[in-house]
């Protein structure tokens, strides 16, 4: 299941999360497996990016 949320920050309330998933870009997506665990954090792997479909076939196969 692909989820889509949009959270809207002030600048005090995104700090702390822009350094948990090490934020380097915006817009930023991050993939998190069954575990709660963060697999990619960044700007690069957009849905539309293949490598992203890759690695969410992977996860949902439990490869990753």
């Amino acid at each position: 299941m692909l989820v889509n949320i949009t959270f809207f920050l002030t600048e005090d309330q995104s700090r702390p999360i822009f350094k948990q998933i090490n934020l380097e870009g915006f817009p930023t997506y991050t993939i998190i497996n069954k575990n709660g665990e963060i697999v990619l954090s960044d700007y690069i792997h957009r849905p539309s990016h293949a490598k992203t479909s890759e690695i969410l076939t992977g996860l949902i196969n439990e490869e990753i």
